[in-house]
């Protein structure tokens, strides 16, 4: 029988497994299968499969006690379709084999929404935001002129006014374990910063500049005032009166 399962990630398998650790990753609505202990085909032999303890497929020698024989495939492995959220949860498989037993953690996720990149122009630099819907073990990347920013894991980024280019542009990507999704490209159109000063500085220096005035003007003033009383003191006949 063959299943089409949907984007899943296989990390291997272990006998034990702890409570927050998953070795099968899968969407909501897709299709995983979880490898049993044989690699021969064949249903000679017996086998159960117990999800959270629960006894969900049984068999004995090749009568199906428990279960569908649908939801086996030839080599035992069980084939989980249309996944919701409780098929998460610990799955192990057992023979009367030695070494037969076999545990899978598997974790049910929401796939991610296609993010939404948006920016504010600030007075140095751009800052750009990487929205997107709240899941679980969420993880951002960023693009700058379609090349991978590796620094940045964020959901925001800041980019210095005097580093951004004309035309340059961005895009974000959001992900988890089995989904991702890329965002629009923007192209942020924000001034270069310019010669400008707060109203207190301009005040303080059109100040200074008026005080510098005023004492070029005295200092003018006295030296006209000095000169002009010298020459009244010589007189016309070039003495003192």
């Amino acid at each position: 029988m063959e299943v089409i399962c949907g984007l899943v990630l296989l990390l291997g398998s272990i006998s034990v497994v702890s409570s927050n650790s998953c070795d099968v990753y899968a969407a909501v609505g897709q299709s995983v299968t979880l490898p049993s202990v044989h690699d021969q085909p064949g249903n000679s032999y017996s086998l159960q499969w117990t999800h959270n303890k629960k006894v969900v497929f049984s068999r004995q020698q090749s009568k199906v006690l428990v279960g569908k024989a649908g939801d086996i495939s030839e080599y035992g492995a069980l084939l989980l379709k249309n996944l919701q959220a409780a098929g998460a949860g610990v799955y192990e498989a057992s023979t009367q084999t030695p070494n037969g037993t076999r545990t899978h953690h598997l974790c049910v996720m929401e796939k991610v929404s296609k993010p939404q990149l948006s920016y504010v122009c600030e007075s140095n630099a751009v800052n750009l935001k990487c929205d997107a819907a709240k899941h679980q073990d969420l993880a951002f990347s960023w693009t700058q002129d379609k090349k991978a920013i590796p620094s940045e894991t964020r959901q925001t980024l800041s980019i210095s006014l005097t580093e951004l280019k004309e035309q340059t542009s961005f895009s974000c990507s959001v992900y988890n374990k089995v989904s991702k999704e890329v965002s629009q490209t923007l192209k942020p159109t924000c001034k270069s910063p310019l010669l400008c000063f707060r109203m207190q500085t301009v005040v303080a220096v059109l100040a200074g500049a008026s005080g510098l005035i005023l004492l070029l003007f005295i200092t003018v003033n006295l030296q006209y005032l000095v000169t002009l009383t010298v020459l009244v003191s010589i007189g016309p006949k070039g003495g003192l009166c």
